[in-house]
């Protein structure tokens, strides 16, 4: 028996310890005594050297292992199979390329094109589902834009209509729409649910000053007030869940707690439907657009976008309120890792991601020649990329549930050269998973030990 290299010791205060795997997602606390048996334990001894019923606790967590080399081949060959098979599928859907707002840092560009998508490519995209072998477990389907609710009646339209399908298949639906929040209201959240949208995700912009100064109508109106008050009708008068991403950079980071006192008071912070994530700006010319606004002097660091992010989520925590993300625990699943999976725009061409869904070279085809489009250089070099056999994600402890991260760090050659590509929480990994236990009732708060609890990125790493 091995100890799994996934495992994570975070020393506490009393000289006990935090132990987390993260090939299993599950922690345990350690006295003294057992975190001195186990790191004086060797590979041959572990079985004799460590009393039974410790022994069973690591076990049951994956902390040992017959083979710490074979326990990453198996989360490799795992993750492998479950993105290459067809069993769970996502599908992006650009609505449309236009926008009833002109933001600042938008990655679709300034001059958004008036494209819509038409009957005829959302007919082939449910031929595509229906017609898919081996038939998919799960379909989950976002539908984005430019603004998407322009085109709410046929996103109602479509989603019933898959709702109805995937019913008659057992296969389980879930769908999201990305929305900047001014065209919903009460009844549009109803007739989302009712057509099978169960979330709806809304840009705010930090506080209403700033928001206003970023996000506003093309006649340069604020949006803040009408958003929030759609959220709120959304809440209380429908099951819509609503969660709010937060785009940070230098101009609003010093006033985010402004936003969350406001939700507070608006009593949307501590509703059970709504959640809310900080999500860091990056710079749109990224992307290889010929006409962007120059933001780079605005963006924050990866590491000063990771402390704000941890205070703000404290900040968030403390009041009651639903953090969606923190801690990375989503094994790099999306549309990009997932091979049959893609985004499509209204002119029915296809993107393995969203992100640069502007920039025509990143295309690998269309939806009316899909099987050929998978033979695509496009299609290959987004499909073939796996964290294992990256530098940065190989050695890494958080291999087990990250698994990298976005892969457009990676596979995109302008963010190439971007210096630091995990998930920003990855720099407060101990601090996470020390409020998590907190959470279970694993630890006290008053365990926190300031000076050696602290995460060091160097000790994320294994050999």
């Amino acid at each position: 028996m091995q100890l799994s290299k996934l495992n994570i010791f975070i020393p506490l205060k009393g000289n006990s310890t935090l132990l987390h795997n993260t090939f299993s997602k599950k922690t345990i606390l350690l006295d003294p005594n057992e975190y001195q048996r186990i790191i004086s334990s060797t590979s041959d001894s572990l079985e004799t050297f460590l009393p039974y019923s410790l022994f069973q606790r690591l076990a049951k967590i994956s902390a040992i292992t017959t083979s710490s080399a074979n326990q990453i081949d198996q989360i490799k060959a795992k993750d492998h199979n479950h993105k290459q098979s067809t069993d769970h599928l996502m599908i992006t859907v650009m609505m449309t390329e236009a926008c009833n707002f002109s933001c600042q840092y938008c990655n679709q560009g300034l001059n958004k094109q008036v494209n819509h998508i038409s009957l005829k490519v959302m007919d082939k995209i449910h031929n595509y589902i229906n017609t898919l072998e081996p038939t998919p477990k799960s379909l989950s389907l976002t539908w984005y834009g430019g603004e998407p609710l322009i085109r709410s009646k046929d996103i109602i339209s479509s989603s019933s209509y898959l709702k109805r399908k995937t019913k008659e298949f057992s296969i389980n639906y879930s769908s999201v729409i990305v929305t900047n929040g001014y065209m919903l209201n009460g009844n549009m959240a109803n007739a989302l649910f009712e057509a099978g949208v169960s979330i709806a995700q809304i840009t705010i912009d930090g506080s209403k000053t700033d928001h206003d100064n970023s996000r506003y109508i093309k006649e340069g109106v604020g949006t803040y007030d009408k958003i929030m008050n759609n959220i709120s009708l959304a809440l209380t008068q429908s099951k819509l869940k609503v969660v709010i991403r937060v785009n940070v950079d230098k101009r609003n980071s010093a006033r985010l707690t402004n936003l969350i006192d406001d939700l507070y008071s608006r009593c949307i912070l501590l509703s059970d439907q709504f959640s809310i994530y900080l999500s860091h700006v990056y710079d749109p010319e990224l992307n290889s657009l010929d006409k962007q606004e120059d933001v780079k002097s605005s963006l924050l660091s990866h590491i000063d976008f990771a402390q704000i992010q941890y205070e703000i989520n404290n900040y968030i925590l403390n009041l009651g309120g639903n953090v969606a993300v923190d801690l990375p625990n989503h094994e790099g699943s999306c549309i990009a890792s997932h091979k049959y999976s893609f985004a499509i725009k209204p002119d029915g061409s296809l993107y393995k991601c969203y992100i640069p869904i502007a920039n025509e070279n990143e295309s690998f085809g269309s939806i009316d020649n899909i099987s050929q489009s998978y033979n695509h250089t496009n299609f290959e070099k987004w499909n073939s990329w796996s964290p294992f056999d990256s530098d940065n994600c190989g050695g890494c402890k958080l291999i087990g549930s990250c698994r990298g991260g976005c892969r457009f760090n990676y596979v995109s050659n302008e963010y190439r050269a971007e210096p630091f590509k995990c998930p920003p929480a990855k720099y407060f990994t101990n601090e996470y998973l020390f409020q998590r236990a907190v959470s279970k009732g694993l630890v006290e708060p008053n365990q926190w030990d300031p000076i050696n609890s602290p995460t060091n990125i160097k000790e994320l790493r294994f050999s």
